[in-house]
């Protein structure tokens, strides 16, 4: 060949060797990879993630993240936003990205990620990823992570440190999760905002929050939560909190508010909360929704509707939960529900104590709905319409107890200040101290035959000035007290009469000894419904094995320890029993050996046993 056959040779291969690099080079993209589920993007550093937020025709795709990012410094923008939605998957693969900045003040849809959108055909997926040291600033639907989500999206195992702030709709991972998911997720930091603050997230509209936790400070104005500070529909299911949390209106140590049949299950807070009115050591309003084997235990202060869990309950339930939090307010101040309208209580307790400057303050409820199979252990203090359980009852109150000291002025009794329905099977302890209409369990019974009080005792000393009974301070016209006994012995400042005032209906009531108070008989001749007996009833309320040791005591009192039968204490006749009721059904009110008021005699129970075997059950 040629010399110049030759060179025209190498030079036909430099050009083909050139066009093909260029080929190539333009074709990959990141670090690697082809963007699908088998072989997703790679993002390996800063230029990746800069790639990654200037192509929007990528967001669709799916993205691992194969080493620590440090973007101190970088000028970051939202990937996804509202018109170019991030469909696609993103594993951060247990890295973390550090020193994430998204300044946006008059934006919204902020966050490390703006926007996530899993409808037909899109995945809108966040998972496995760390951020720490974030600092996310925006308008509405802010979060470190992620600002809004909306249809079966999931944040799923990832976590955020740092500072989020904006208006409405901000939390420390998601602003807002619009009918999506978030799991085994937390965050640590500061949270401020107006509206919809949580330590977590911001708003749920028909989301699941679940295995989550936040330690986060969150401050704002209204439904502010530790967690979580707003929900329709949505569930928190597993989940804690215990940062500081404070606002205005509707704040709760884990959720701000909930509407729409909401529900809280199996959560807790540690979280201190502060606020004005509809505060909760675990939810601030509960609207029409569920709170379930959860409990609190942080400090509540606030003036209005303030409770140790909830602050606020409309048509809301609140079932086999508990707090011990110190709670102080001015009126409606409850240690577990403030205010609970037209609500329920069941199968719940409390034992922090409840002090107030104000009117309606109760050892469980300031005012409140029904109430059963429920007790109270709190100290209370207030001034008018003060009791050891209840401070006003608007509603049925059975199978309650309490057993805390209570103080106040006007309207003061061991277990309700006011009663303006049914107080039934019922009992107070503790020592009773105010000025007019002091009784040992109610302290005014109101009236024309809706204020009703049956088959209850008080054993407390009672103390007052005017309108003072050991039972009843003041029966008002029409109302009814019956089958009802005080203990005599008891009163160190010598309350000898059933009522102070009485100008309604009072029969079978009783003040005796300390030695008939405990005698089965007593109680069973004016139709008391006992174990071991079915003359007046077969639901078991009441029990008492021997006569001369205690008071009669609620048969779930009993129950919920493993102590299934007589005599009193755990031991192999209530194995017997359990065996006998295995996998047996009950409703309330029957309750063989369900320890756990779940309504069915299973392995829980038989733990519940265990615990406590061979000791006495209180």
């Amino acid at each position: 060949m040629s010399r110049m056959g030759s060179s025209r040779l190498w030079w036909k291969i430099t050009v083909l060797i050139a066009v093909c690099g260029w080929g190539l080079s333009a074709q990959a993209k990141y670090a690697g990879g082809s963007g699908t589920e088998g072989e997703p993007f790679r993002i390996s550093g800063v230029s990746d993630w800069q790639e990654l937020m200037a192509t929007p025709a990528d967001w669709a795709s799916h993205f691992v993240l194969t080493a620590d990012l440090d973007l101190d410094g970088v000028l970051l923008a939202p990937v996804g936003n509202r018109t170019s939605r991030f469909t696609g998957v993103f594993d951060g693969n247990d890295h973390v990205i550090r020193n994430a900045d998204v300044n946006m003040p008059g934006s919204d849809f902020v966050g490390l990620f703006g926007y996530l959108d899993g409808d037909v055909g899109a995945i809108g997926q966040v998972t496995n990823l760390g951020l720490e040291d974030v600092s996310v600033v925006g308008g509405n639907n802010v979060g470190g992570l992620v600002g809004y989500m909306i249809y079966r999206c999931s944040v799923s195992r990832c976590y955020s440190s740092g500072n989020v702030s904006g208006l409405a709709s901000v939390g420390g991972l998601v602003g807002f999760d619009n009918q999506g998911g978030v799991s085994n997720c937390s965050s640590l930091g500061s949270v401020d905002g107006s509206g919809s603050v949580g330590g977590l997230v911001g708003s749920t509209y028909a989301g699941v929050l679940s295995n989550c936790y936040s330690a986060s400070d969150v401050r704002g104005d209204r439904s502010i939560g530790g967690l979580l500070g707003y929900t329709y529909e949505g569930t928190v299911s597993e989940c804690y909190s215990v940062g500081h949390v404070a606002g205005n209106k509707r704040v709760g140590g884990l959720v701000g508010s909930i509407r729409g049949s909401g529900r809280v299950l199996s959560s807790f807070s540690t979280s201190d909360v502060s606020g004005l009115e509809q505060v909760g050591g675990l939810v601030g309003k509960n609207d029409d929704g569920f709170t379930f084997e959860s409990h609190s235990s942080g400090d509540v202060t606030g003036e209005t509707q303030i409770g140790g869990l909830v602050g606020y309950g409309y048509y809301a339930s609140v079932s086999r939960c508990y707090s011990i939090s110190r709670v102080n307010g001015v009126s409606w101040v409850g240690g577990l529900v403030g205010y609970s309208e037209r609500s329920s209580v069941s199968d719940s307790h409390s034992s922090g104590p409840v002090d107030a400057t104000g009117s309606y303050v109760g050892g469980l409820v300031g005012e409140g709905g029904s109430a059963y199979d429920s007790y109270s252990r709190s100290d209370v203090n207030g001034v008018d319409d003060v009791g050891g359980l209840v401070g006003k009852s608007v509603g049925n109150v059975s199978r309650c107890y309490s057993v805390g000291d209570v103080r106040g002025r006007d309207r003061v009794g061991g277990l309700a200040g006011e009663n303006y329905d049914t107080v039934s099977n019922c009992y107070s302890t503790g020592n009773i101290s105010g000025h007019s209409g002091v009784g040992g369990l109610v302290g005014w019974n109101w009236y024309y035959q809706y204020g009703r009080v049956s088959r209850c005792y008080s054993a407390g000393d009672v103390n007052g000035t005017d309108d003072v009974g050991g039972l009843v301070g003041r029966n008002n016209d029409d109302a009814i007290v019956s089958s009802c006994l005080w203990d005599l012995d008891m009163q160190r400042h010598g309350v000898i009469r059933s009522t102070g005032y009485n100008k309604g209906s009072v029969t079978n009531v009783l003040g005796l000894q300390t030695i008939q108070m405990q005698a089965k008989s007593v109680f069973t001749s004016v139709s008391w419904d006992f174990t071991g007996e079915i003359n007046n009833g077969t639901e078991d309320i009441w029990r008492m094995c021997v006569d001369g040791v205690d008071y009669p005591r609620l048969t779930w009192e009993h129950v919920q320890g493993g102590d299934f039968a007589c005599p009193d204490g755990v031991n192999g006749g209530d194995l017997k029993v359990l065996c006998e009721d295995w996998l047996s059904s009950y409703s309330r009110g029957l309750y063989g050996a369900d320890a756990t008021g779940d309504g069915v005699v299973t392995f829980e129970d038989f733990a519940v046993l265990g615990e406590n075997w061979l000791t006495g059950v209180e």
